[in-house]
């Protein structure tokens, strides 16, 4: 299944895989490094490091209840996430994923946010976020590990579908590799194509 999502990405055109669009350079922006208002920053070297020890305060704060593991990533142009047009007429919300070659309503900070359960090893659930809209998390904490090197997040989404059987999880995994603002996503999501 996750495949046919990777495949619907590469028949975009290659220009929105380099992270700019033809008269653009560069990702959109990078989400920000400093936790949002109401999370709880966890610091370390590497993307991994930083997802293990939030994991591992997750688990000591809260014996038995869920929570929420979440990083930033610079994505490409033309991506907007759970977005909010704002006329003359009030203001319209998209929930979920909208990707458009325009770049009138893009998201700028967008996270993933990854969902740990009692007793579960590995996340159960991977949301993309806009950072920019009010949440709630279900009322679960959510530990910040901070903007992700592109590649160290490109890393543990490919760990997460590799180690998956779930496919919600798999199929959220490929659409965030999909969003990356890295020139090795058209490499990655072939591979899982033909994986």
């Amino acid at each position: 299944m996750y495949a046919r999502i990777a495949a619907i990405f590469m028949l975009m055109p290659l220009a929105m895989f380099d992270g700019a669009l033809p008269d653009q350079d560069g990702p959109v922006s990078s989400a920000s490094s400093r936790p949002r208002a109401g999370f709880i920053s966890v610091d370390g070297a590497t993307l991994a490091t930083r997802i293990e020890l939030a994991t591992a305060k997750g688990r000591s704060a809260s014996p038995g209840a869920p929570f929420w593991v979440a990083y930033g990533f610079d994505v490409r142009h033309g991506v907007a996430v759970d977005f909010e047009m704002r006329s003359v007429n009030g203001v319209t919300t998209f929930e979920g994923l909208t990707i458009q070659e325009n770049s009138a309503a893009e998201t700028p900070h967008v996270g993933i946010f990854m969902l740990y359960e009692p007793g579960v090893s590995r996340p159960s659930r991977v949301e993309i976020y806009n950072l920019d809209r009010n949440r709630t998390y279900g009322g679960h904490p959510v530990y910040w590990t901070g903007l992700a090197d592109s590649g160290q997040s490109l890393d543990v989404l490919r760990g997460l579908i590799a180690g998956s059987t779930d496919e919600d999880v798999t199929h959220r995994a490929v659409v965030a590799i999909g969003l990356h603002a890295d020139p090795r996503v058209a490499d990655i999501l072939e591979s899982i194509v033909l994986g």
